[in-house]
């Protein structure tokens, strides 16, 4: 489950272009505070770390002692192809993708049966991701739509 999701993240992100996403990588680890998502989810994440994918791309990345991992990525340009990217490959996994409503100018949600799940959201030019893998169940859906808002007002 947790390769699944952090496959789909990194297709996403092989999508989006290098050069935004080397501008945003600072800000990446600021959209999210770990503090908000352990509150969350009753987890011990620590604080975020900027990894790279397969593809050389940028993410900021948090884990937890017990395998719960939360991944953030951001573009600050293409965000309306990223979206549709995103969304495109999310269709290829197990789960059904939600459209949600009055989050930025487009947002969709994913829940996985087997634990975990993603918000993808464009604002304007901007694209951001949320991914939250776990084995614990967590009930992440209102988690996820929670850092979401508190992402888009720091973004």
């Amino acid at each position: 489950m947790f390769m699944n999701i952090r496959n789909v993240y990194l297709s996403t992100a092989a999508l989006l272009l290098l050069a935004s996403l080397a501008l945003a990588a600072d800000r990446t680890c600021d959209l999210v505070k770990p503090e908000d998502a352990n509150a969350l989810f009753q987890s011990h994440l620590g604080r975020g770390a900027m990894a790279r994918s397969d593809q050389g791309l940028p993410y900021c990345e948090y884990k937890a002692p017990d395998d719960t991992t939360m991944m953030v990525g951001l573009s600050e340009r293409d965000g309306r192809k990223a979206f549709a990217k995103h969304r495109e490959a999310l269709a290829e996994n197990p789960g059904k993708v939600d459209t949600v409503p009055g989050l930025g100018d487009e947002a969709c949600l994913q829940i996985m049966s087997t634990g975990g799940g993603s918000i993808a959201i464009r604002r304007g030019d901007s694209f951001f991701v949320i991914l939250i893998a776990s084995h614990n169940r967590l009930p992440v859906r209102d988690g996820l739509l929670q850092l979401a808002r508190k992402a888009l007002a720091r973004l």
